[in-house]
């Protein structure tokens, strides 16, 4: 089989700035309440595994390839409690890493980002159909990510609510500036119509 390889994508800024996004946009409580997974490595951590593995058979090293499977082995059996929720995000986690290697080993010279488009309509497929014969139909999927959406909030609007009681200032600053007092509130809306979207 002849090794085709993907043409070469120019920036380390771009990709630079995209890792930095999704490493710190997912502490946003907005993007927490709306992204139903927020610890990215859940993420990264398979997709570069995946990345790895493709690389190997590309004629890569195989150190990287096992390494990167053991730290995806390791995150996908250690990594947070056994809710519902959890076991829901590493399996997608590890269907969507799955997708992305097969569409890298399979159509290489597409552009990257196409190849992340391409493996995420391929995941949500098979989730679609996971979803209609498995255990987990799509309804109790959704009930499963509202509840974990509405428990992050919830943590939230405790911490905040918490720092305001805290700051001795509060009423004065709400005097000075009235809009803050409906901060908590606002806050709290927004936080529920995002995880609605989320959803």
């Amino acid at each position: 089989m002849a090794v085709t390889t993907a043409p070469s994508e120019r920036g380390w800024g771009k990709l630079l700035l995209a890792i930095a996004a999704f490493l710190f946009v997912p502490s946003i409580p907005q993007m927490a309440a709306l992204l139903p997974i927020e610890q990215t490595t859940m993420l990264f951590v398979p997709a570069m595994a995946a990345c790895a593995l493709v690389g190997w058979w590309a004629g890569g090293r195989a150190f990287l390839a096992v390494a990167w499977v053991a730290i995806a082995a390791l995150l996908a059996t250690r990594m947070g409690t056994n809710t519902a929720f959890d076991n829901l995000a590493r399996g997608w986690s590890l269907l969507l890493a799955g997708s992305f290697g097969l569409v890298c080993l399979f159509n290489p010279r597409r552009p990257l980002f196409a190849r992340a488009l391409g493996a995420l309509v391929i995941t949500l497929v098979l989730a679609t159909i996971m979803c209609l014969v498995g255990p987990v139909s799509a309804s109790q999927a959704s009930k499963i990510v509202s509840e974990e959406l509405m428990r992050r909030n919830t943590e939230w609007m405790t911490t905040l609510n918490t720092v305001i009681l805290q700051t001795k200032d509060w009423a004065a600053l709400t005097a000075k500036i009235p809009a803050l007092a409906d901060f908590p509130a606002e806050t709290e809306r927004q936080l529920t119509a995002f995880s609605q979207a989320g959803v």
